[in-house]
């Protein structure tokens, strides 16, 4: 059973015009950066999740990025490292300031397969607000677009 207070039926939140009407599968650095320039994340339904380890996070990450370890949604006792039971990833989510209100911005800096196998998951579950940052952490900082630590 997933929660109810994370996962949602209805896609996209009207009132997120910061991700456009329906969020595409993938948002360039310099569109993630005009949304944060515009908006900021802290007052609006956008959050970027670092899925990182927390020593790549404290070196640096975009602006206002929540940092989510892959490694905390993962399940301990699987050889793929499939993910926890979806109850339990949201609840992290939810620990990590990420909810039901929240469009969703995924970056890791591992060619995407974090991001990717999260991305998925929650559009499987009815997610169409997430978004994938193309090319990653990598991909931002050879924008030259600024960083938090």
């Amino acid at each position: 059973m997933t929660n109810p207070k994370f996962f949602r039926e209805q896609p996209f939140s009207t009132d997120a015009t910061h991700a456009r009407e329906s969020c595409s599968f993938i948002v360039t650095p310099q569109e993630l950066q005009k949304w944060i320039e515009n908006l900021g994340t802290k007052s609006t339904n956008l959050r970027v999740v670092d899925l990182r380890g927390p020593g790549e996070y404290e070196r640096g990450h975009v602006p206002d990025a929540l940092n989510l370890p892959i490694t905390h949604i993962q399940d301990p006792e699987s050889e793929r490292g499939s993910l926890l039971p979806m109850d339990e990833v949201a609840q992290k989510l939810g620990t990590a300031g990420v909810s039901n209100e929240h469009s969703l911005v995924l970056y890791d800096d591992s060619g995407l397969v974090p991001s990717a196998k999260l991305y998925w998951v929650l559009h499987l579950l009815g997610r169409s607000d997430v978004c994938l940052l193309d090319g990653g952490f990598v991909a931002w900082k050879r924008a030259g677009l600024p960083t938090e630590t």
